[in-house]
């Protein structure tokens, strides 16, 4: 299969196009033909010498795709179900990846491909802090800076499904287009920053 491969540390000059094998899903694991990857600030890091493993190694930490043969039947996905997921630290610039079964989901109906590659990162993101870290619950007041951010209007969301009335987001107006009118959207009460406080 085609991949990307990061064989040196440094800028998007160091990604290069080669061959290498199909992986092997492991128990537990589904093999994914990849239609989309996101893109993220971790990708940057871990290609400019972030990244802990050996060399080379293929990025990206989250994708979109079909599920392959039957390496999903025992958790319920067909052959050419929609999935998106985080496979770990890397692996998804390429056509196939394995990711375990508990770190992918069906593709909502209505979602793009393209979307949905870049939702596994920030969902986990927000969950984690939301649920594992705060453990947000009805009642609850919440502070969610910036809430149009990528795991921010994620969050956002996750308090409200919690119970919280109306998460408060700290939006500075003017810094990202439209980032008043996305937190505002996804159900948020925009703080402003008083003067001096941007």
């Amino acid at each position: 299969m085609r991949a990307i491969l990061v064989k040196e540390f440094g800028d998007a000059e160091v990604m290069q196009v080669g061959e290498v094998g199909v992986p092997e899903p492991a128990r537990d694991e589904i093999l994914v033909r990849i239609l989309a990857a996101g893109v993220g600030p971790w990708d940057v890091e871990q290609r400019r010498g972030g990244w802990s493993g050996p060399l080379p190694y293929i990025p990206g930490r989250e994708f979109a795709g079909l599920v392959v043969g039957d390496t999903g039947a025992d958790a319920g996905f067909g052959d050419g179900t929609p999935v998106y997921g985080w496979p770990g630290p890397g692996g998804c610039y390429a056509q196939y990846v394995t990711c375990d079964v508990e770190r992918l989901a069906p593709i909502p109906a209505g979602l793009r491909v393209t979307d949905a590659a870049a939702v596994p990162v920030d969902t986990l993101t927000a969950d984690q802090g939301i649920t594992d870290i705060l453990a947000v619950g009805s009642g609850d007041r919440v502070l969610i800076t910036p809430g149009a951010g990528g795991p921010g209007h994620f969050a956002v969301q996750m308090a409200r499904a919690r119970g919280v009335d109306m998460p408060i987001s700290n939006c500075v107006e003017g810094l990202v287009e439209g980032s008043l009118d996305v937190a505002s959207a996804v159900g948020a009460l925009l703080g402003r920053p008083q003067k001096g406080e941007e």
